[in-house]
């Protein structure tokens, strides 16, 4: 195992593109060799030489690289890795600024199997087309409880710019517990505030809060989407000119139990959750007609902002009311970011809680671990065993 305590150390990987590294301190524009190696100065001005074909393993320890530079205008698959399929755990990176040209991400440029784990990447990353905050191409790429907060820009015109906050084309794999926020300005299309061009794998209890600017299929959460979503939610603004929704600006496929919030406004096929849909069905998924600024959606049920926080609305997905601190601002929003097992949590709403379980008191761990649960009809809540998440409103005690 080789340990990671300088940006010399860091740019040595190359050197061992199969191995297994570990980072063993934070490193900064304060850190030996970063005018050297990843600094504005750094190759002729040219920054950070990215590294490629990464096989092996990063265990970034929760700590952070600051300040990565990369000034590549002509170069293609520029990240901190221009080509990874190995595996990459608890790496931060803050403070990016990152120019390439084609298939450009944060973390990595063109993801072959990679699996991604409790990372994060902020800052600014640009490009011409298959732009992403954390990935810009993943053929396919497996993420979770993986967060990005930049500045996305896109500068190629036509259909297939491919560019979102958190990934711009994503081929396979599986997107779960992940989110993104920040800003994404494209000219061209297939934009979105999470993921640009969805075209195969499975995405799941992921969020965008996004401002997101582009030409055709312009969505809040996703561009273009080919496979099904489900537990997803967007709150960015969303411009663009055709096909523009405030979640999906065009499906393709199947969409549940999700919701959009943004501000919406494109010229043809205009959407408060989805500009233009041609999959089978969209299930139990809302958008507010009053923040977006649209009485209409092609899919999906509209509602006035008072609806879309009461707990009645959503009567059909799997939600409890809490008193935990809301990061949605009365909105539901998802029980992993706020540290419980529960798909969707809204704040202070009344009515019933969906689904109710009855299990047996050996089972019982702690009613002190979910005191900010609120129950109706004076029922009660516990975790188990596994950690799952159970009450019974019908009895008015914990069983």
């Amino acid at each position: 195992m080789a340990d990671i305590t300088t940006w010399a150390e860091l740019d040595a990987i190359r050197t061992d593109l199969a191995g297994t590294h570990r980072l063993m301190n934070s490193l900064d524009s304060s850190s030996v060799g970063y005018d050297t190696y990843a600094g504005p100065l750094a190759n002729a001005g040219a920054g950070w030489s990215p590294i490629g074909t990464f096989t092996g393993s990063l265990d970034g320890q929760g700590y952070t690289i600051s300040g990565l530079n990369i000034n590549r205008p002509s170069t293609s698959t520029v990240g901190l890795f221009s080509i990874a399929s190995g595996t990459i755990t608890a790496t931060h990176l803050a403070e990016v600024d990152i120019t390439g040209q084609q298939y450009v991400g944060g973390l990595i440029a063109y993801a072959s199997g990679a699996t991604i784990t409790s990372c994060s990447v902020s800052g600014a990353v640009q490009g011409t087309s298959n732009i992403g905050g954390l990935v810009g191409l993943a053929v396919p790429a497996y993420t979770s409880n993986t967060h990005t907060d930049c500045v996305i820009t896109s500068t190629q015109a036509g259909w297939d710019a491919n560019t979102g906050a958190f990934g711009g084309y994503w081929y396979g794999g599986t997107v779960t517990q992940c989110s993104a926020r920040g800003q994404v300005t494209a000219v061209g299309g297939d934009v979105g505030g999470f993921i640009g061009f969805l075209r195969d794998g499975d995405v799941s209890q992921c969020f965008a809060d996004v401002d997101v600017e582009g030409d055709e299929h312009v969505g809040g959460f996703i561009g273009l989407q080919y496979v099904p979503i489900t537990d997803c939610y967007a709150r960015g603004s969303v411009e663009g000119t055709d096909s523009v929704g405030g979640l999906i600006g065009r499906s393709q496929e199947d969409i549940g139990y999700c919701y959009a919030t943004g501000q919406v406004t494109g010229l043809t096929n205009v959407g408060g959750l989805i500009g233009v849909f041609t999959g089978t069905e969209v299930t139990s998924s809302f958008w507010d007609t009053q923040t977006s600024g649209q009485a209409a959606s092609d899919g999906g049920e509209g509602r006035i902002t008072a609806q879309m926080k009461q707990l009645g609305t959503f009567s059909a997905w799997s939600i409890a009311r809490t008193t935990a601190a809301n990061p949605t601002g009365g909105y539901p929003f998802l029980g992993w970011q706020i540290g419980l097992t529960n798909t969707w949590l809204i704040y202070g709403a009344g009515g019933a809680i969906s689904p109710r379980i009855f299990v047996p008191i050996e089972d019982k761990v702690s009613l002190e671990l979910v005191r900010n649960v609120e129950m109706s009809a004076g029922g009660r809540a516990f975790i188990d065993k596994e950690g799952k998440f159970h009450y019974d409103s019908r009895f008015g005690r914990v069983v």
